[in-house]
């Protein structure tokens, strides 16, 4: 009888529930850890793209200036020469680009609006 329940007891194959639960709560940790960790990745590469946009439109104003001793009335004035195409703002950042017209010499500057 013992040489049976000894046989028995080597065929147990697989994990206990409380094993299972361990690791289950091991990967909860790790994705509570993880999420907020990517939403701010993601926040910072939006925010980081949205600065470059402004930077090439800002860019793009000071050669048109360069050019014709003026400043653009639009932004649009800006668009073939320039830049190719407006910009568009990260989706997280949303809004449009524009220009703040300014008394010429001074520079008018990229403008965002949510």
């Amino acid at each position: 009888m013992f040489k049976l329940v000894q046989k028995a007891r080597k065929n147990e194959k697989g994990f206990t529930l409380v094993e299972l639960m361990v690791v289950v709560v091991i990967i909860g940790v790790l994705v509570a850890i993880a999420v907020p960790v990517y939403n701010g990745v993601q926040n910072t590469a939006a925010e980081n793209a949205h600065q470059a946009n402004m930077r090439i439109i800002n860019g793009a104003i000071a050669m048109y200036v360069t050019e014709n001793g003026t400043n653009p009335t639009a932004i649009t004035d800006l668009i073939p020469t320039y830049i190719q195409t407006l910009p568009e703002p990260p989706e997280r950042i949303g809004g449009t680009y524009g220009i703040t017209i300014a008394t010429f010499p001074v520079l008018p500057t990229a403008t965002h609006t949510p």
